[in-house]
């Protein structure tokens, strides 16, 4: 029924796109962007700029266009949409976010960026993404490269890297001063507000500040077992420029606060999670060897009640270069480093210390015969680790007939998060049960070796394009069991200590086909299938879960002169998960989003309203694998149909 109701949607997008008199979508940046995305400049993938057809990995852009248009809340709603990329929502304030399986707890095997700042909180190498320090509003657009990366970006680059780019300042302004702003109000008492307020002068200087208020009342239930996942989150940043005679300087500045409960293990009730930071960046965007110099200071503090769970003090700087040897070689080379201190009650007593030093090198060839080679590596060394080296070589053919054959062979590793490597606490089994958990600070790095063959054919109204890979894994890290709760009274194999332990190897493997199409003249339609096999040579290891299938569909349409309207759907497999022998799961769902928007007015100071639905059939679906409770608070709860009025422009 799910997929006929889908099918009579989209045939009456099509009927009316079809009869409708509008102007073309290629006029649009999703048009431009989306479909004929080969010919897009991207930065991420090798740190320097390029088509995205000739980048040494596999590449998903999402513009600022898409944001709007497929009736983004959270910036999480739009990752669904890229291929390969697992999002799990927990609740409304929890969502683990992964590439290529692998999902667990902390969710930490991307690496998160804005503007090539590194911003994963470093006790869980996770993200809270209820307090990203960047409106929507501000995002130009969003690269994902999928795949090992830790030849340019070190031990977080471990499966993928998120690099959200905004506008600059300058951009922001198109006359002496702008206002932009974005308000959503929906069911459950939701409310994301965001004001960005921009101006420049004719000396050279340019400034945008942002206010951004986000309150949910969640999907959960009260009671003794029910999830209390409501939140309230308020964000502040500050974005400046100055221009010189070859480049710029950059200053950033953000502060983020939330209030909510964390059902995650700890139970921590009246949670409060700040983030603040403070960046400056020298760089030269539109010079051929350019020079880029950057430093940055973010601090973060969980606490609970009258406990400090997680607080990190995280210092870091990069310096990069690029030079062209005549017309063949374009080199890339850096130096990073960066010094984090750990406070936590949650820990072992003291203050614990990580630092990492890093380089890295990076050749672009040009060979005869129409290929391109890239060879690159990068050396770590960190404290708790030791010295670590990242290689990476990817080769590119042009087959003629605008398609691109591509190899790619790459190393990657995870540093052991500071959570497992010091946490010292207790945390529930049951009601009036505990166990503890204990880190370990001699615990090795997981490390991947990566194998790519990807395809790429542009068309003349989109592309196709089909990629295969294949990791193999060593040293997960999990928890074991080092002493029992006496039997009776309690079942045997009961814990009473837990300690983290490299415990296994693994393989997994995967096919993911990409598409996106002009299906009529106002029609856009983007399709994407991902298959993820993981196996692990110790079953019994816990937290690490993902679907084998995920499939998306999206209906991109202008219905008339204002009219416009978004379909789109996920059709996510059975995800399972085996805690130390508990197998739960979640089951396979389809979620449906449909966005209907009218432009209250066009050209450069747009005003646009529009009806968005998300979960369009009220399943109550989950879609990550609760673990038992034993009669604790639940961890996951039902997902249920929100219905928003958005109102976005500028003034």
């Amino acid at each position: 029924m799910k997929f006929g109701i889908l099918c009579v949607v989209f045939w009456f997008c099509c009927g009316s796109a079809w009869a409708a008199p509008t102007a073309s979508l290629t006029e649009s940046s999703l048009g431009n962007e989306l479909l004929f995305a080969g010919t897009q400049t991207v930065v991420t993938a090798a740190r320097s700029k390029q088509p995205l057809n000739q980048a040494p990995a596999a590449v998903t852009v999402i513009t600022a266009d898409q944001l709007e248009r497929y009736g983004v809340v959270t910036l999480p709603d739009a990752l669904r949409y890229v291929v390969g990329m697992n999002v799990s929502e927990a609740g409304a304030n929890i969502y683990n976010v992964t590439l290529r399986g692998f999902n667990s707890q902390y969710a930490n095997t991307l690496l998160i960026m804005i503007d090539n700042r590194p911003i994963n909180e470093q006790f869980t190498g996770g993200l809270f993404w209820e307090t990203l320090p960047v409106l929507l509003t501000q995002i130009d657009r969003i690269e994902i490269v999928r795949g090992p990366g830790s030849a340019l970006y070190g031990a977080d680059a471990y499966n993928g890297v998120i690099n959200i780019i905004t506008k600059a300042p300058d951009a922001l302004t198109t006359t002496r001063s702008n206002l932009s702003f974005r308000t959503v109000l929906g069911g459950y008492k939701s409310d994301y507000d965001e004001l960005l307020a921009s101006g420049k002068d004719d000396h050279g200087n340019a400034f945008a500040f942002g206010f951004g208020y986000n309150h949910t009342g969640g999907f959960g239930t009260a009671g003794a077992t029910g999830m209390l996942d409501n939140y309230t989150a308020t964000l502040l940043t500050f974005d400046g420029e100055h221009k010189l005679a070859q480049g710029r300087l950059r200053l950033q500045a953000d502060y983020a606060q939330s209030a909510e409960n964390l059902f995650q293990v700890l139970y921590l009730m009246g949670s409060h999670v700040t983030t603040s930071s403070v960046s400056l960046r020298y760089e030269q965007p539109d010079v051929q060897d350019p020079l880029m110099a950057r430093m940055s200071y973010t601090n973060f503090k969980l606490t609970s009640m009258s406990t400090t769970p997680d607080e990190t003090h995280t210092f870091e700087g990069e310096v990069q270069k690029q030079n062209h040897l005549g017309n063949r070689h374009t080199l890339v080379y850096g130096l990073s480093w960066s010094h984090t201190v750990l406070h936590s009650d949650i820990s072992y007593p003291g203050e614990h210390y990580q630092d990492v030093f890093g380089a890295y090198f990076q050749d672009e060839w040009q060979l005869p015969q129409r290929w391109i080679g890239y060879l690159g590596f990068r050396i770590d060394d960190a404290t708790l680790l030791g010295t670590s080296f990242s290689p990476r070589i990817s080769i590119l053919k042009n087959l003629g007939n605008r398609q691109t054959l591509r190899f790619a062979y790459g190393t990657s590793y995870q540093s052991p998060p500071l959570v497992n490597s010091y946490i010292d606490t207790a945390f529930p089994l049951a009601p009036g049960l505990t166990a503890s958990a204990l880190g370990n600070p001699k615990l090795k790095s997981i490390t991947l070796d990566g194998f790519e063959l990807d395809w790429r054919q542009e068309l003349s109204k989109g592309y196709v394009q089909i990629n295969s890979y294949y990791n193999s894994i060593s040293n997960i890290i999990g928890p074991i069991p080092t002493a029992f709760q006496p039997s009776p009274p309690y079942p045997p194999g009961t814990p009473a200590t837990l300690s983290y332990v490299n415990l296994s190897d693994a393989t997994s493997y995967g096919l993911e086909v990409d598409s996106a199409l002009k299906l009529a003249k106002n029609l856009d339609a983007h399709f994407n299938y991902a298959y993820n096999y993981e196996h692990l040579q110790n079953v019994a290891i816990a937290g690490a879960f993902a679907p084998n299938h995920m499939l998306n569909m999206a209906f991109d349409a202008d219905l008339g002169r204002r009219w416009e309207a978004f379909l789109g759907a996920h059709l996510v497999g059975t995800t399972s998960v085996n805690s130390n022998g508990v197998i739960t799961s979640a089951p396979a769902y389809i979620n449906m989003d449909i966005r209907l928007g009218y432009r209250l007015r066009e050209g450069k100071e747009p005003l646009t309203l529009a009806l968005v639905v998300h979960n369009l059939f009220a399943d109550h679906h989950i879609e990550l694998p609760p673990p038992p409770t034993n009669g604790l608070p639940a961890q996951v709860t039902p997902l249920r149909t929100v219905v928003y009025i958005t109102l976005s422009g500028k003034f």
